[in-house]
């Protein structure tokens, strides 16, 4: 069997931050959080991609460099739209998709 590399991916603007791909757990885990997400309160959507970026921001060695979603939340509002549009892009997370889970009644 074998295993495909993971994909790494600078965050542009961030030097030494990239995002990875997630694993089938943390993909789940994504799919989850991101349903319902257009009803959600800024700060709940704020949480939510605060919680999917600490999952994905990693080093150059794929190493997360966040241990849980509030240290994340410490760092600038630009930081972490940075890191939610990278983790999000670098998954093929779309709005688009968010609203299909919502109109299949999966909020």
């Amino acid at each position: 069997m074998s295993r495909t590399p993971p994909i790494i991916r600078p965050i542009d603007g961030e030097d030494g931050c990239y995002v990875r791909r997630a694993n089938a757990l943390q993909s789940a885990i994504i799919s989850d959080l991101s349903m319902g997400l257009e009803k959600a309160t800024r700060v709940e959507q704020t949480r939510v991609m605060a919680q999917i970026s600490a999952m994905l921001v990693c080093d150059e060695n794929g190493h997360p460099l966040f241990e849980t979603a509030d240290q994340l939340l410490e760092e600038s509002p630009e930081f972490l739209a940075a890191c939610a549009e990278a983790a999000l892009a670098v998954n093929d997370i779309t709005g688009e998709e968010q609203e299909k889970n919502s109109e299949a009644g999966r909020t």
